[in-house]
């Protein structure tokens, strides 16, 4: 009993502690106005990845040949701008893949968290750091399989209207499969009807 009351008492703390950071972080309201919030810089950098994003993506296997598909992703702000949550799609010759991403800042440990999950049923957790204000990138290394792994994976803005996005896996410290995706974002607002006409 003293065990789950030890817990509890620990999980109580670190609520109490969350409400109170929260509380001293935000600015004074404005009469009329809810209180702005205020985010780390690390945080906000990801809204910058939001919006429909289309393009190609190549992905090579060692001693194999390249294979060439399509991708489209979509990323809209998560949790109040902590972070983003991204859903993707690559299809192409016997490719249908789907994926479901929330990639966050983690005041905590001041890093990048990225979780991953796919219609291969393959579920990845992430963490990394921020190269500069419009790339970052993250790893995962554990045992898959039996075989040591290790994944890189990397985002970055070229420009406002670019995103690249690289994966590399290592296993057993071999070099395994690499992907490139370049993609471009989409105007996906309706257009406007023209007036004076």
């Amino acid at each position: 009993m003293k065990k789950y009351l030890v817990i509890a008492g620990f999980l109580a703390a670190i609520f109490i502690a969350g409400m109170v950071r929260a509380a001293t972080e935000e600015q004074a309201p404005v009469e009329g106005k809810a209180p702005a919030r205020v985010l780390p810089v690390e945080a906000t950098r990801l809204q910058a990845f939001t919006g429909h994003w289309a393009g190609t993506g190549r992905m090579k296997v060692p001693d194999q040949e390249g294979q060439t598909f399509s991708v489209a992703i979509d990323c809209a702000e998560a949790a109040a701008g902590w972070g983003i949550l991204c859903q993707s799609m690559m299809t192409g010759v016997g490719i249908h893949y789907l994926g479901t991403d929330i990639i966050g800042y983690d005041l905590r440990t001041s890093r990048i968290r990225w979780y991953s999950i796919t219609s291969a049923g393959e579920m990845v957790d992430y963490t990394g750091l921020w190269r500069d204000d419009k790339s970052f990138v993250v790893n995962f290394s554990g045992k898959v399989e039996g075989r040591s792994v290790s994944l890189d994976l990397s985002m970055a803005l070229p420009s406002p209207s670019d995103l690249t996005v690289k994966s590399v896996a290592t296993v057993e410290g071999r070099e395994g499969q690499t992907m490139t995706v370049n993609l471009s974002k989409q105007n996906t607002e309706e257009p406007k009807p023209k007036t004076g006409e």
